[in-house]
């Protein structure tokens, strides 16, 4: 997955952050302003990996931020179970 695909599969939306939703489930993760710009960040859970993505309020397009394959994130979890003394189911 690129870039190049995030555009192209969201290119006609308006605030909705439609084509990445049919990934998996979206969470919200962060919005904040930058300039005269407010940039909502997304993760996005799907098949095997976390898609993190953003988007400039009234844009079109999307810019992948990053791809996590999600034994990296399974492994975060469980040490920060670990760390916290909370039981790995």
């Amino acid at each position: 997955m690129d870039n190049k695909w995030i555009k192209q599969k969201c290119a006609h939306f308006t605030m909705i952050p439609f084509g990445l939703e049919d990934l998996g489930e979206m969470t919200e993760v962060s919005k904040f302003k930058k300039g005269e710009d407010i940039i909502t960040q997304y993760m996005i859970e799907s098949d095997h990996s976390y898609i993190f993505a953003e988007i400039d309020e009234g844009e079109t397009t999307w810019k992948l931020l990053s791809r996590i394959p999600d034994e990296i994130i399974r492994q975060i979890d469980y040490l920060a179970w670990e760390e916290e003394g909370i039981a790995i189911p």
